[in-house]
């Protein structure tokens, strides 16, 4: 075999200068990729950040959609529901006589019996002042001889109570007038 002529130098460094020259490649190659890395890291921080603010930016403006939604649609409930009330005349006087409308209340004498049982009787006009007929309308009255409000609070929370038994009641279409009475109240009779 025949022997291989190595230069001691190729192009004016020596093996020894050619192997540093690869290290300090290397190691700047080592750097820059560092750096590239460091500068994605920061980049890719700043784009999950930025999209966590769109997302409670999105987050926000759906809730705000859901209220206005909710809002919306309690308005469109409440404009279509039926409105009960009492059927209130332009007068606080009002002359039969003259045909002008009945009040919206009208009571009769309070009576009391032998047994010191007082009653009345009481007629109520009611109107329906919303846009759909409303159901089981009743008209519920009482009459109290006390002096003790805490019997006045629990008979006012005992009249308040929604009419469980629907059969009973009236129907009364949008903008119709009804009456409930006459009726004889005493604490015998309810």
């Amino acid at each position: 075999m025949a022997a291989v002529d190595v230069p001691e130098k190729f192009w004016s460094l020596s093996a020894t200068g050619w192997t540093a020259l690869g290290s300090i490649i290397s190691a700047l190659s080592v750097l820059a990729l560092s750096i590239f890395n460091a500068l994605f890291l920061i980049s890719a921080r700043r784009s999950a950040r930025a999209s966590e603010a769109q997302a409670r930016a999105a987050n926000d403006a759906l809730a705000l959609s859901r209220e206005s939604n909710s809002i919306a649609l309690s308005g469109s409930q409440q404009h279509q529901r039926p409105w009960v009330g009492l059927a209130v005349t332009p007068s606080v006087f009002v002359v039969n006589a003259m045909n002008l409308a009945p009040p919206a209340i009208e009571v009769g004498p309070v009576k009391i019996d032998k047994d010191g049982t007082a009653s009345a009787t009481y007629w109520v006009r009611f109107k329906n002042y919303g846009e759909s007929p409303a159901q089981s309308v009743l008209v519920r009255a009482s009459l109290m001889v006390t002096e003790d409000l805490k019997d006045i609070e629990a008979e006012q929370l005992n009249l308040t109570k929604p009419n469980q038994d629907k059969s009973i009641g009236q129907l009364v279409f949008a903008g119709g007038v009804a009456g409930w009475g006459p009726h004889l109240y005493s604490p015998a009779h309810g």
